[in-house]
């Protein structure tokens, strides 16, 4: 079977796993002990009792169903990082043309669209690893919001410090000087920095000059986009090489990752969070001033 790969179908295969696994999370939730005797309101406190006979059928399908999405999604974000990449090599080499910029822009804004897909569904190596099975952070190296400081990608262009060819083993540098929110303020910016005059003189910024500032951006922004394929392929073959089918699988005879049915569904429960803690919590709740952000106008605090 030959499944096309395009917006509609990514957004519908989501749509209705997510349904799915809401619907069985509720049927368990309504009877199942929690740890601690808490509400499951955050990745850990999950459900301890196994599930009961007449819905074990229902969610191992399901379970496959978000197996299988979860793949297809990686796949075609990859493909999104792809034509980044290409766009932004003909950035490289052509760093002052409008017309060259804005293609690069569009393709930002189409492989953010599909890695935000991917934030739902933060299973694997993409997860957190304090907090998701077999997690090992890649989500943050690739997209660090809301940890996100304007003015540090600035500085490094300015002195050109992501020329250093070992730039992403410096402890120096953090998840905020790279991935696709770094890409953001390299492709979007007007030519002025996001700092001080402490922090970057007016001399250095203005040796480099308009031109000069667009050819670092470029550069910069083609090592990022490199970066981000290597870890996105990382977590891709970290689910290809055993977690996808331990995932589809959980409660299997043997299955290390997930021994029990319930394990394999709070790894799912616990991917969608996201849409609690992170869309409604902090992309909408901080703007709209709903949820408090660490400091007294929260107005500020909006993604992209």
């Amino acid at each position: 079977m030959t499944i096309k790969n395009n917006t509609s179908t990514m957004f519908s295969w989501s749509t209705l796993s997510a349904l799915a696994i809401a619907t069985v999370a509720i049927e368990v939730g309504c009877g199942a002990e929690q740890k601690s005797g808490s509400q499951a309101d955050e990745p850990g406190n999950e459900y301890t009792e196994d599930l009961p006979e007449e819905t074990r059928d229902a969610f191992i399908g399901t379970l496959e169903d978000a197996s299988v999405t979860a793949e297809l999604q990686i796949t075609a974000t990859l493909d999104a990082f792809d034509q980044l990449k290409s766009a932004i090599e003909a950035l490289v080499a052509n760093s002052t043309d409008t017309d060259t910029r804005t293609a690069a822009q569009q393709a930002w804004v189409t492989a953010m669209t599909h890695w935000q897909k991917m934030e739902a569904m933060k299973m694997g190596a993409i997860g957190d690893s304090l907090k998701i099975v077999g997690g090992q952070d890649i989500g943050y190296e690739i997209y660090s919001w809301p940890i996100t400081i304007q003015c540090r990608v600035d500085k490094l262009t300015a002195y050109k410090e992501f020329e250093a060819q070992d730039f992403f083993e410096d402890d120096d540098v953090q998840g905020n000087a790279y991935g696709l929110d770094a890409l953001e303020t390299l492709l979007f910016s007007p030519p002025t920095h996001n700092c001080s005059r402490q922090v970057i003189p007016e001399s250095v910024w203005s040796d480099l000059g308009e031109s000069g500032v667009a050819q670092a951006r470029a550069d910069y922004s083609l090592k990022l986009i490199d970066q981000a394929i290597i870890e996105l392929e990382r977590a891709q073959s970290d689910w290809n090489n055993g977690f996808a089918d331990a995932l589809a699988q959980a409660g299997s005879a043997g299955n290390e990752l997930f021994e029990t049915d319930l394990s394999g569904l709070n790894a799912v429960f616990d991917a969608l969070f996201f849409m609690e803690t992170l869309v409604k919590d902090k992309k909408l709740g901080w703007p709209l001033g709903v949820t408090p952000c660490g400091q007294g106008d929260c107005t500020d605090k909006v993604e992209t």
